[in-house]
């Protein structure tokens, strides 16, 4: 359905997914980085081999591995809260899950435990049910008071061998322990397997290694890690568990229409965006006259204005809604005219709210914003819709979805472009997906830092 209107002052933001600029948001926020803490939450527990194998260096490693990850991440109840686990002959508790909750105090803990070690088997078996069954640990089926929601559950496992108690039983313990770690993923514990060296300095063999990838949990990269030097590499197993970010919501009011790209080059591409259109107002909570209205414009060479901000009040129509989306692709996409539809076909089709709304435009493309006549590239009638926007203080979010764009002239070509439609050209703001190896599930990773960055900077009180 069509609607003219001329009068328009939306608020509109624009994040563009980026990292030619000198900023990639997604590795900037997976990464060790000394001063920039990650919000994230979840309930882990560090399971450290104490067997006799593991020479004591290894074991000041194996707590500085520890302490650098923890340092970079909130500790609080409604964050991360850390359990500490040793093994040998058994296994026992030395940290309860969430017994410190100052970050400080749960250092100073890690630092003074007893990690004497109680001989030389290696009870991966007793640790791996000890984790699962124990209450002090991630058996306390803890829900989340601010999202009402069952808390994240990872086990790190460290070690320098496969489970061990005699020579004679080796096969039968190698069973028991697939058993406890097939009953761990069954209870959502994500498992993480870090191998090190063992005190001759050399890794399990590989016809033994299998049982490490019956332990992690899949996909096997980003799992199971073979590291050198605790100390330096927890940079490689941190990424994993940056990836369990907290849930944010906004709460305040907000008009948000999305503008899906379906052109040709979109094909492929568009279920995966609207998937992550769905998962992203999560964190919007649909409310017409307090909280979100959303609505959603799908354009090629012409834009069809799929449901305004007033068709649908709960985020289930929303949901329903969205998965009916059926865009149709072609060639072309005329961006200039997706601007202008959202604008005057949504924006001011839909009557005001009692309380003034701040108006977000969320242009999802992956490609240049060419308007009709494929060959001809021309900005001209995206530049002016993007400055009569500024006009009336709107600003833009553009998502570039992947894929890769491995030719880096079209590459910073589809940036500069992008650029030109910023009117907030913070850096902090500027995102890309297209010009790094990023995938949707990436786009995962960021979503309640876009959210925030939606809520945040819209100016409200």
């Amino acid at each position: 359905m069509a609607y003219k209107v001329d009068f328009l002052y939306p608020l509109i933001f624009l994040i563009i997914l980026q990292q030619s600029h000198g900023l990639d948001i997604i590795e900037d926020l997976l990464k060790l980085n000394k001063g920039k803490i990650k919000d994230l939450c979840f309930d882990i527990v560090f399971a450290l081999d104490r067997s006799c194998s593991v020479a004591e260096e290894d074991l000041d490693r194996s707590i500085s591995f520890m302490t650098q990850m923890i340092k970079e991440i909130d500790i609080g109840a409604h964050k991360v809260q850390v359990g500490l686990v040793v093994f040998d002959d058994g296994a026992r508790i030395l940290i309860d899950v969430g017994q410190y909750n100052e970050k400080s105090r749960l250092l100073e803990a890690i630092d003074t435990a007893n990690y004497t070690y109680n001989g030389c088997k290696t009870a991966t078996w007793t640790a791996l049910n000890l984790v699962r069954t124990s209450k002090k640990l991630l058996n306390n089926n803890e829900i989340d008071q601010q999202t009402k929601k069952p808390r994240q559950k990872i086990l790190v496992v460290i070690t320098d061998g496969v489970p061990f108690d005699t020579k004679h039983n080796m096969g039968k313990m190698l069973k028991i322990t697939e058993k406890e770690a097939v009953k761990n993923h069954e209870a959502g514990i994500t498992t993480i397997v870090v191998c090190i060296r063992n005190s001759d300095g050399e890794y399990v063999e590989d016809s033994d290694a299998t049982i490490f990838d019956k332990l992690a949990s899949k996909p096997l990269e980003g799992h199971k890690f073979y590291i050198d030097n605790l100390e330096v590499d927890a940079k490689k197993v941190f990424p994993t568990l940056a990836r369990f970010t907290c849930d944010y919501r906004c709460s305040k009011p907000i008009d948000i229409v999305f503008i899906l790209d379906c052109s040709m080059n979109a094909d492929g591409y568009t279920h995966k965006a609207l998937d992550f259109i769905v998962s992203l107002l999560k964190s919007f909570p649909i409310n017409p006259e307090r909280f979100a209205r959303v609505g959603v414009v799908t354009f090629n060479d012409h834009a069809t204005v799929e449901f305004g901000l007033t068709k649908h009040t709960t985020f289930e129509d929303i949901k329903n809604a969205i998965e009916n989306i059926r865009g149709v692709h072609k060639k072309n996409r005329d961006t200039a005219y997706a601007f202008k539809t959202a604008r005057q076909s949504v924006f001011y089709a839909n009557e005001a709210r009692n309380r003034v709304a701040s108006r977000v435009n969320v242009l999802a493309t992956s490609e240049r914003a060419w308007p009709k006549g494929y060959r001809q590239h021309n900005m001209r009638k995206v530049l002016g819709q993007a400055r009569y926007n500024e006009l009336y203080e709107i600003n833009t979010i553009i998502i570039g979805l992947p894929p890769y764009e491995p030719n880096i002239d079209t590459q910073q070509q589809i940036l500069d472009e992008w650029q030109k439609l910023v009117t907030n050209k913070d850096t902090n703001n500027i995102f890309d997906m297209k010009s790094s190896r990023a995938t949707f599930e990436d786009l995962e990773v960021v979503k309640n830092y876009i959210a925030k960055q939606m809520c945040d900077l819209v100016g409200l009180e």
